[in-house]
This record gives C-alpha cells, sequence and structure tokens, in this order.
C-alpha cells in the first residue's frame, strides 16, 4: 500500500442512515457516531419511505435498520430498501432475537445481524466490515443460523463434502470461527487475493449466497459442531 493509498483509507467517511421508530435511540447513537472520526453525514429517521430516493441514488454507505419497530414493517422497509438498490448494505440492529425473524431477514439479504446489546466498538467495525464486502451476525444470531439448519428447508440444498479441497475447507473452518480476511491469511501463510478466491469457491461449491449458508453447509457436514462454535466471536 502506498502512502498516498493508506493516507485516503485513514481518511475515509462513511455517510450512514439509521431507520428507528425510537427517537431516543436515534438521537443517543448519532451522539456516539459525531465521535467517530471516520463518520461522515448521517441521517437518521423513523420510516424509510421518505429516503428511498436517496437510497437508491446511493448516498449511503450503509443502513442501520431495527427490522422490529411498532409504526413501522421492518421487513418491508427491507424490501423497500432492497428494491430500489439491491446492492445497499444494510445492517440489521435490534433487540429481536427468534428462529422466524433470522429466517425471514436472510431470505431479504443483510449484511449484517446484530443484537442491541452489542457494543458501539463492535458497531463501527462491523459498519467497516460490510461496506468492504464483508459480513457478520451476532454470536446469538450465528447459533439461530444454526438451528435452522434441522429444517428440511436447508436439507434440500446439500452438497457433498468430498466437492472441496483441502484448502478450502480450512477457509470454511476459519469463517464459522468469524475471521475476517486478514486473519485468515495469516493464519493460513497466503494473500488475502488467495482467501478471496478460496472462499468464492465455497459460496459456488456450496451453493451459498452469504456465509450465513456456509455456516449451515460445515455444520451439516459436520465440518463443526454446534457446541465449538458456541461463545465464540
Amino acid at each position: 500500500m502506498t502512502r498516498k493509498t493508506e493516507v485516503i483509507y485513514k481518511l475515509r467517511k462513511y455517510n450512514l442512515l439509521i431507520v428507528d421508530d425510537h427517537a431516543l435511540f436515534r438521537e443517543g447513537l448519532m451522539n456516539l457516531f459525531a465521535q467517530w472520526q471516520k463518520c461522515g453525514e448521517i441521517t437518521e429517521v423513523a420510516d424509510v419511505l421518505g429516503v428511498l430516493n436517496d437510497i437508491g441514488d446511493g448516498s449511503f454507505d450503509a443502513v442501520i435498520l431495527d427490522i422490529q419497530m411498532t409504526s413501522l414493517d421492518g421487513l418491508q422497509a427491507l424490501k423497500d430498501i432492497k428494491v430500489v438498490n439491491p446492492n445497499q448494505v444494510v445492517l440489521v440492529l435490534t433487540s429481536l432475537e427468534n428462529d422466524e425473524c433470522v429466517r425471514e431477514t436472510m431470505k431479504l439479504g443483510v449484511n449484517a445481524f446484530l443484537v442491541k446489546h452489542e457494543t458501539f466498538d463492535v458497531l463501527t467495525k462491523v459498519i467497516e466490515t460490510t461496506v468492504d464486502g464483508g459480513e457478520y451476525f451476532s454470536p446469538p444470531i450465528s447459533k439461530i443460523l444454526l438451528k435452522l439448519l434441522m429444517n428440511k428447508e436447508h436439507r434440500q440444498h446439500s452438497i457433498a463434502s468430498t466437492n472441496l479441497n483441502v484448502k478450502e475447507v480450512e477457509t470454511l473452518m476459519h469463517i464459522c470461527n468469524q475471521l475476517n480476511t486478514d486473519e485468515i491469511a495469516e493464519k493460513m501463510y497466503i494473500s488475502n487475493s488467495m482467501v478471496k478466491k478460496h472462499r468464492m469457491s465455497l459460496m459456488s461449491k456450496t451453493e451459498s449466497k452469504n456465509t450465513a449458508g456456509l455456516f449451515l453447509f460445515a455444520v451439516k457436514n459436520k465440518f463443526v459442531q454446534i457446541e465449538d462454535l458456541n461463545g465464540r466471536r
């Protein structure tokens, strides 16, 4: 990385949209973001409908959305966002942790699913990770995703584990332990680009759309056990 590129990277700012029907929560989150050096322009709304044009124009690097709102259907809001901008990075930040909610949210496509007892430090790191193409699921959500493996719906597209080579299996194990690209590259003594190549191959061979799908595949094919992942970050 050249010095010029390094300086540009350090100065990067993130334009954010907060969608939550609790004004006090939005104000509190905005006050926290005001202290974050990488925060650019921030918008807060109780209803996503008024900012759909901005979302469609790609005005926001990330949308932080609560899907459990009394005055707004959070899942419908997520649908609306994905209709106007399928590539919009969306982070679900909610206190709702049940199987049906997680299932429906994952179907609509999110980049991260966090519960509200996460720290602000985790939230900012997740924003950077997802904007750069990564994903994140809080440990309680990961457990729910693993439980969904038991449903027939998640069994019909199973792929034989023998399709994977040794390096792909190793990469899969690290992904299941929620290591990022840099950490995987360091552990496997390979380049970041090679990690990304293994990840893309895994997605293709397992017919997974995201990291959650890789989790499900790994558990079903006994690469990892659910109890092995409990409590890991």
